[in-house]
Formats: structure tokens, sequence, C-alpha cells
């Protein structure tokens, strides 16, 4: 059977195109009717974005602001791990806070919209129709009530989909949509290891989470190095790179409960 994302994404490109009509798709999947008819029509109610481009003038204003921005900041402190060739970026707290606020608005208006949207999402990869959506509310259950820990342990469940994400790209020969899933693995290490270090300047035990970060990163190089085998020499530099990141992340909590208690 078709997966859901799918379904709607042919309807959507079919009615577009003069294929077919709404009455014609939720006649094609009378299952899928409850649930394809409300998205349909929004899909179809939104148009294309218009074609803005910011003028030379604008962009050489923006490119003085922003240098005039770094030298008031300074420098950016490097992270333990950059000593590593593809270091882990972590994002700026306050960049982290105004992306989830505007998740929420998202997330929030998608679920009153299109109620299931958020649930049929779930099974996306990137490069689907629902992907940016499964990403909005990861975003979204971040801001959910939790220590510094809890929240690692929240992200790094995230970090486990990427790798998933991966696999099956790999298993449907989707080549095109790896570095996006690699990209996103990325930032979830990224942002596991910053909720430890958080955590750890607060107080909190975090010896466990560690552990656990020992153990997942462990496994997901044992995956990844499978999935390198399967893919094709085009796709071996995306998968390496997060093989990388995953070495990375791995030896930063091996080292680091070498110092910790019991």
């Amino acid at each position: 059977m078709r997966k859901f994302e799918d379904v709607l994404t042919q309807c959507v490109e079919d009615i577009k195109a003069g294929r077919a009509s709404i009455e014609d798709c939720l006649a094609r999947y009378p299952s899928l009717r409850e649930r394809l008819e409300p998205l349909l029509k929004i899909a179809l109610a939104i148009g294309e974005p218009p074609d803005v481009k910011p003028s030379p003038d604008f962009k050489l204003k923006a490119r003085v602001r922003l240098m005039e921005q770094i030298h008031e900041k300074g420098a950016v402190a490097r992270w333990p791990w950059s000593r590593h060739s593809d270091p882990l970026r972590v994002m700026p707290e306050t960049r982290r806070f105004s992306m989830a606020r505007i998740a929420i608005v998202m997330v929030l208006t998608v679920s009153a919209l299109a109620g299931g949207t958020v649930y049929a999402a779930q099974d996306s990869l990137p490069g689907d129709f629902l992907y940016p959506v499964k990403l909005v509310y990861e975003q979204v259950r971040m801001m959910l009530r939790g220590d510094d820990v809890g929240r690692a342990e929240r992200v790094l469940s995230f970090a486990d989909r990427r790798v998933m994400e991966m696999e099956v790209l790999a298993e449907e020969s989707r080549l095109q949509d790896l570095d996006v899933a690699v990209e996103k693995y990325g930032d979830a290490l990224n942002m596991t290891l910053a909720r430890i270090e958080s955590g750890e300047r607060r107080g909190l035990a975090t010896r466990n989470i560690t552990q656990l970060v020992a153990e997942t990163t462990a496994e997901h190089l044992s995956i990844l190095n499978n999935i390198y085998e399967m893919v094709p020499e085009e796709a071996k530099a995306a998968v390496a790179r997060a093989m990388e990141k995953a070495q990375t992340a791995h030896d930063w909590a091996t080292e680091r409960l070498k110092h910790m208690g019991p």
C-alpha cells in the first residue's frame, strides 16, 4: 500500500496538472477520503510564492550590517570536539528559541487546519511532501517541559530517526535526498551534546545520558557502515560524513565517561 504522503503528493500534482479533480482523487482512494479531502483543499489553496529578489543596494547594506554584528559579538568559542576535521556546529540558543516559537505556530496552524497531517508525516522521508512537517513537529517537542537531560534523550531519538531515514533512502535508491538526512543527523547529535553540557553546568546527573550517547552512536556506526557498503560510489561521501559525525559524538561521550564517577 502506498504511503499517505505519496498519495497526497500525487493527487496534488495530478490536480494542478489538470489530470484529475479532487473528486477523482477521493474516488481513487476511498479509504483515505476523510484525511485526504481537507489536505487537498489546503494544498490547492496555497498559491505559488511571488518571485521576490533583494535589490543590490539591500544586499550590500545587509552584508555591511552582518559584518558589524560579527565584530560586535566577537569570536565564537570553539567546542571541545572542534579538533576534528568536521566539527559539530552548535546553534546559538537565541536562534533555537526563535525557530522553536515559529515551529509552534506552524504546527498549531497545520494541526488546526489539517487534523491528521502531523501523524501522517511521521513516516515521511527527506524529499517527501510532508517531511518539513515532521521536522517542525520535532522542534515543537523540544519545547515541551523537561530538563536538559530529558531534552538530550529526546533529540537523540531524532538522531535515531535520521539514521533510519538514511537506511530507507539507500534501500529505495533515493540518493539525492541523503544529504538532507545527514545534515539533520549532525544537527541532532550536535544538540544532544550541547544539552548534556548544559545539564552538567546546572549540576544535573549526566552519566546515564552520556552512556546512552556512546551506545547509540556505536549502533549508528554499525548501521551506517552497512549503508556505506550498500550505496553506489557517488553516495558514499554523504554516508561517510554521517559516519564521521557519529564517530565524533561517540569519541566525545566515551572520553567524558572516563572522567565520570560510577
